[in-house]
């Protein structure tokens, strides 16, 4: 990747060395696998990471994800004869956890491409059945003991059901059952398949037994409750003698303890029957797995836009919140003034608004504003057969989509418009201004509040722009799924005035994502691969270096970027030295189907969203300002023959500033970009536009108590 000009450093006491064990993964704990009943304690092993219910405080907690154990999809869980709780995960990490909290995980499993679906206790082992075979795990020794990948003439090594039961071992496997005694377990040669004894009599896939006097086998979850076979049928019933008890989604396991029947499911978490009453018990956590987009605002808050139809309607279609410590659900059921999400899935519009508002764009579901000041929801109408925008109204407004929201230094807000009803086509791009209501009766744009640029037919007219971005001299980059960029600016108030566009490429491939660096650089991710564009002179130039199938970054610092790989990883690349590391599933990420980054710099966290949840990777650094020294301002005079393209240095500023260039007649110039913080204060700085016209400029430093003016002057 070629270098970058150094301009963006926030954050210090930095960590040279990145592992695996920073990475903290998060998926939805809705899908229960497994439960064990020890007295009052019900573990479930979940989606999303292992839950510990009490039930006689009727209280319960997510044991989610570890630096140790990354992967959060747990399959099953057993108790071993200390007591100790071993949990087996889908990507194949076997878990220990004892009395103390103290945690403790076993890669080899992970590493072989084992993927643990059952679990037994065993005197001193633990019997794991996979997809690849039979494994005895020595609890005392901590080693596999040894394991069996071969089971007679079955042609599938996958195993759902293991137990035990008269001194003979049973296997639940594809195509029957596999069965050994236990002294063959222990000392018989697991190298020779025909050791084994199958059956394949039986309903197939086996998984599950009911043991009695003899043994019996399902293909369905089913238990022994109070005399009666309780068993799944039609996947989402469970038949109880003649009683037939339906659930919202598919049932996954049956288990009993005490008095009662312990149900887990697919999408509903699990549930308790008594023989007449069902209880559900909800475990709080990400709603849904596979993420489009994810932003954070002021406060350190993660929203995460979710890839779900939203019509369907399932509570788990939800816009999603993490504060660090709870989990929110924004959706038509906790909220129903947000209205629906659309019937699409590719919900991709998402901001943060200099305000703290959060904006999210919908497939078919419009565009919608939480106000977090207020706690109050905005919906927005792109009313295609009038060509209005106004706010929402049932009768008035229909389909309405928006992949791309950002918000420009300024405070306008610009929508990427899906432009078409039926055979017209209107402007595929919407600047708002966010100070005022929509007002669609209005004829100007400047009494409407809002202006839509380029219909169908128009020079710089995109069916769709799906990805915006602010550089640091202002300038707006929008990129359409046709392969259209653009690179535009205004002057003053775009509404009354319009737009200037700078520069147009086309032939580019579909645009995915894209972010501007203060330095002025935009790196664009498209299909085709990844482009720099340059505002100095208008060029974009292919980033030769670059992974393929690139489709999003982020910026951590002055000296690196991250850059997203669908298939590889996240990828991090030290723009000093040109070193690159690669992370992906061996390093602890969730998943390498990468759709979105986002970077906290508060807390020094990188958030990865995934096609299979969150990852969350701590960098090992903190801010910290002392602020000691007056403001300096450099250089100044400025010459714009000399000087031009180069920066001017605003140092030793309280963090919290905000920085404006206005001309001596007051018109709105530029604002300066934040950089990096040191013990004397934040840094800012300005790069004046190459039409910057010589003369004496204003500008103005300002926080919530302070106002402070100053002159620059430009020389020819």
């Amino acid at each position: 990747m070629k270098k970058l000009i150094v301009f963006f450093s926030i954050l210090v006491v930095c960590t040279v060395c990145y592992s695996f064990e920073r990475f903290i993964n998060y998926s939805t704990p809705k899908w229960v696998s497994d439960i064990k009943i020890r007295g009052n304690t019900v573990l479930a092993a979940t989606s999303g990471g292992l839950y510990r219910y009490d039930i006689k405080t009727g209280s319960g907690k997510l044991l989610e994800s570890n630096a140790l154990s990354p992967d959060p999809f747990l399959t099953s869980v057993v108790y071993d004869k200390k007591g100790n709780i071993w949990t087996g995960s889908r990507d194949g990490y076997l878990t220990v956890r004892n009395s103390k909290e103290v945690v403790k995980s076993f890669t080899s499993y992970f590493s072989s491409g084992w993927s643990i679906n059952c679990m037994y206790q065993f005197g001193r082992f633990i019997i794991i059945g996979s997809n690849k075979g039979l494994s005895l795990f020595d609890t005392e020794k901590m080693v596999a003991h040894k394991n069996a990948t071969r089971f007679k003439s079955f042609l599938s090594s996958n195993i759902y059901a293991c137990i035990v039961h008269d001194d003979t071992l049973y296997l639940g496997m594809d195509e029957g059952i596999a069965k050994l005694s236990i002294g063959e377990v222990l000392n018989g040669n697991f190298y020779d398949p025909s050791i084994w004894i199958t059956d394949t009599s039986v309903l197939k896939p086996v998984s599950s037994f009911l043991p009695g006097r003899n043994i019996v086998a399902n293909n369905t979850p089913s238990v022994y409750y109070k005399g009666k076979i309780i068993k799944v049928i039609n996947n989402d019933t469970l038949l109880a003698g003649t009683k037939e008890i339906a659930l919202p989604s598919a049932i996954t396991v049956l288990k009993t303890g005490g008095d009662l029947c312990w149900i887990g499911t697919e999408e509903d978490f699990f549930y308790s029957w008594d023989g007449k009453k069902l209880t559900q018990y909800t475990i709080p956590g990400l709603s849904f797995d596979i993420i489009n987009r994810i932003s954070i605002d002021k406060n350190g808050k993660l929203w995460v836009l979710p890839r779900v139809r939203g019509n369907i309607g399932r509570w788990w279609s939800a816009i999603n919140s993490y504060d660090g410590s709870e989990w929110r659900y924004y959706n038509h059921h906790t909220v129903p003034d947000i209205g629906a999400f659309g019937e699409g899935a590719q919900h991709l519009g998402i901001t943060v608004d200099s305000r703290n508002r959060v904006w999210f764009g919908f497939y078919g579901g419009q565009v919608k504003c939480f106000d977090q000041n207020e706690n109050s929801w905005i919906k927005y109408c792109l009313n295609y057969k009038t060509n209005k925008f106004h706010e929402f109204n049932e009768e008035l407004c229909g389909w309405g989509k928006s992949d791309a929201i950002i918000e420009d230094r300024n405070g306008y807000i610009w929508i990427g418009v899906w432009a078409q009803h039926g055979f017209v086509k209107y402007g595929s791009l919407l600047c708002y201004d966010q100070r005022y209501k929509p007002d669609s009766s209005k004829v100007t744009p400047q009494e409407a509040h809002y202006r839509r640029f380029f219909p169908e037919g128009h020079t710089y007219y995109s069916e769709n722009y799906k990805a915006l971005s602010v550089d640091s001299l202002g300038n707006i980059i929008a990129g359409g799924t046709d392969g259209r960029i653009i690179v535009f600016n205004y002057n003053v108030d775009p509404l009354k005035n319009g737009i200037n566009v700078k520069n147009k490429f086309t032939g580019y491939g579909m645009v995915l994502d894209m972010v501007s660096m203060p330095d002025g650089i935009t790196k664009i991710a498209t299909v085709e691969g990844v482009y720099d564009y340059n505002p100095l002179d208008g060029s974009l130039e292919s980033d030769e270096d670059a992974y393929e199938n690139t489709v999003t970054f982020e910026i951590e610092d002055e000296n690196i970027i991250w850059s997203g790989v669908k298939g590889t990883g996240i990828v991090r690349y030290d723009l000093v030295n040109g070193d690159e590391t690669v992370f992906g599933r061996n390093h602890g990420l969730i998943s390498d189907q990468i759709t979105d980054l986002a970077m906290d710099y508060n807390k020094g966290v990188l958030w990865v969203a995934t096609e299979s949840g969150l990852s969350k990777l701590t960098l090992g650094y903190s801010k910290r300002m002392e602020p000691k020294a007056e403001s300096v301002v450099y250089p100044n005079l400025y010459s714009k023959q000399k000087d031009i393209g180069k920066r001017i240095h605003f140092e030793n500023m309280d963090p919290e500033s905000k920085v404006s260039i206005y001309s001596i007649d007051g018109s709105f110039v530029g604002e300066a970009v934040s950089g990096n913080i040191t013990n004397s204060g934040a840094y800012f700085y300005w790069i004046p536009s190459q039409n910057i016209v010589p003369g004496t400029y204003i500008y103005t430093i300002h926080t919530e108590k302070i106002r402070k003016n100053g002159k620059i002057i430009i020389t020819p």
